[in-house]
């Protein structure tokens, strides 16, 4: 029973960049914002989110387009990832009409 809790609790984690640890099942936070990234295959910015303090989906599914494209700015995704990020957006539940144009 141990080992199968154990493997349970190390399938919830993902490991991003040195010495980062997302729990997968943080439905809110972190956890939620890597699993989005992860979709996108954005990974690659989940440190970099989370040093910014965009930690939480239910917060970035409010933000319109361009807030958006500000907060993938500051992030400094290239223009391709920033396209795959507003996708990703819009199937994680952001509004329709935030990211129109």
């Amino acid at each position: 029973a141990d080992d199968k809790e154990e493997a349970v609790a190390k399938e919830r984690h993902r490991k991003v960049g040195p010495g980062a640890e997302y729990d997968s099942a943080d439905e809110d936070g972190m956890g939620a914002i890597m699993v989005m990234l992860t979709r996108a295959k954005l990974e690659r910015y989940a440190a970099t989110m989370e040093a910014l303090g965009f930690d939480d989906l239910p917060f970035l599914r409010t933000r319109n387009r361009e807030q958006l494209e500000g907060i993938a700015a500051l992030a400094e995704m290239k223009v391709g990832h920033v396209a795959r990020f507003l996708k990703q957006m819009r199937e994680e539940g952001a509004p329709y009409w935030a990211l129109a144009r």
